[in-house]
């Protein structure tokens, strides 16, 4: 049940007929976007050979535990035929990637400043907030924004340096107010942090909002002041897609 996965209400059973909420209605927006650029790829590729190309798609983890595999398979069941082979990696490893032609494309996440690009067409599909995600027995889970001044006693996890919110922008935060973390990590792997936030509950990830939907257990407090990023489809300009 994706409504269970993603931890969102995404129809409205209130009534006789049912209909989408507003954010189920965003979400089919960004699927039915995404089933169709895979779709035009493969046609794109199709024009030079009969056979179905392998299309190669980078994808960060938050994008791929959270977002992509519901979509994968929607995606199979109108495509059956074609093959997609996927890459894992950070935003800024993949976009490297996807200039030096090692991918076709990426779905990765982008900051305001970074959407402009000589080099890349880029498609934004979502914006996201980030946020400082924990697990609900920590005390700040029931806070609606956090201060970095509210994390004295947290071990603070910044899920990359970039991707979510710099560790310069962080210490900046910190600073601010004069004062410090119990300890900072800095962790690459999202399946750790996931555990590190299940297991300690003075421990908080600078993350997507959208990373507590992956355990009824975790929860995603907004940053105060805000941190907003993008999910974004790239590729590189003269290639795939680069005609519509």
């Amino acid at each position: 049940n994706l409504e269970q996965v993603l931890g969102l209400h995404l129809l409205d059973r209130s009534r006789r007929q049912l209909k989408m909420t507003e954010i189920g209605m965003q979400l089919h927006a960004v699927a039915r976007e995404l089933v169709y650029s895979f779709a035009n790829i493969h046609a794109r590729l199709s024009e030079l050979s009969n056979e179905w190309k392998p299309v190669h798609i980078g994808l960060t983890p938050t994008i791929l535990m959270v977002i992509f595999l519901d979509l994968y398979e929607a995606y199979k069941k109108l495509y059956p035929d074609s093959r997609i082979d996927i890459v894992e990696g950070g935003s800024n490893q993949l976009k490297k990637m996807v200039l030096e032609e090692e991918l076709d494309l990426a779905i990765t996440l982008m900051v305001p400043e970074d959407l402009q690009s000589e080099d890349l067409q880029i498609r934004v599909l979502r914006k996201c907030e980030s946020a400082f995600c924990m697990n609900r027995r920590n005390p700040l889970s029931s806070q609606k924004s956090i201060r970095t001044d509210m994390l004295n006693d947290n071990i603070v996890i910044l899920a990359d340096n970039r991707t979510f919110i710099t560790a310069s922008d962080l210490v900046d935060r910190f600073n601010t107010h004069g004062q410090a973390p119990a300890s900072t990590m800095i962790v690459n792997q999202l399946f750790f942090i996931y555990k590190l936030l299940l297991q300690h509950d003075n421990a908080v990830a600078a993350t997507l909002d959208i990373m507590a939907s992956l355990d009824e257990q975790l929860v995603a407090v907004s940053m105060d002041p805000p941190v907003y990023r993008h999910i974004c489809l790239i590729w590189k300009k003269d290639r795939i897609l680069s005609r519509e």
